[in-house]
C-alpha cells in the first residue's frame, strides 16, 4: 500500500492490460454489428476490423507499456550510478518481476579520450620553369 501512497507502483500498466481487453471486445461486436448490415462493402469491413482491429490495439498498448518499462530501467540504472543499492529483486510496475543479468558498476575513472595524430605536412610539387 506505501509503493501506491507513494508513486512506487504504477497502476496505468494494469489499466491498460484491461483497456486493451475492452478493445478486443468493442472492436469485435462492432465488426460483427458491421457484417450484420449487409452488403459486401460492410462484409469486407466488418472482417477487416475483426481481424486487424485488434492487431492495432495490440500495437498501441505495447507501446504504452514500453514507455513504463523504460522508466523501470532507467530508474534502475539511476540508483545503481549514484551510489544507492537497488532492491535484489525489482518489481516492474506492471506487476512482473525482472532481475538484471548482471550488476552495472560504474567504471572508477572516466575514459581519456586522445585527440588522433595530426597528419604529416604535404608540401607541394616544384611547379615547371616558365617557357
Amino acid at each position: 500500500m506505501k509503493e501506491f501512497l507513494t508513486f512506487r507502483k504504477f497502476i496505468t500498466p494494469v489499466a491498460i492490460q484491461v483497456l486493451f481487453w475492452i478493445a478486443v471486445v468493442s472492436l469485435v461486436i462492432t465488426g460483427l454489428l458491421t457484417m450484420g448490415r449487409g452488403g459486401t462493402v460492410d462484409a469486407i469491413g466488418g472482417l477487416l476490423l475483426i481481424v486487424l482491429g485488434p492487431i492495432v490495439a495490440r500495437i498501441y498498448m505495447e507501446v504504452l507499456i514500453i514507455i513504463f518499462r523504460i522508466y523501470d530501467v532507467a530508474h534502475h540504472l539511476d540508483q545503481v550510478l549514484t551510489g544507492g543499492t537497488p532492491p535484489a529483486v525489482q518489481t516492474s510496475p506492471t506487476g512482473g518481476a525482472w532481475i538484471p543479468s548482471a550488476p552495472v558498476t560504474p567504471p572508477a575513472t572516466p575514459p581519456v579520450i586522445t585527440p588522433p595524430p595530426a597528419p604529416p605536412a604535404v608540401t607541394p610539387p616544384p611547379m615547371p620553369p616558365a617557357p
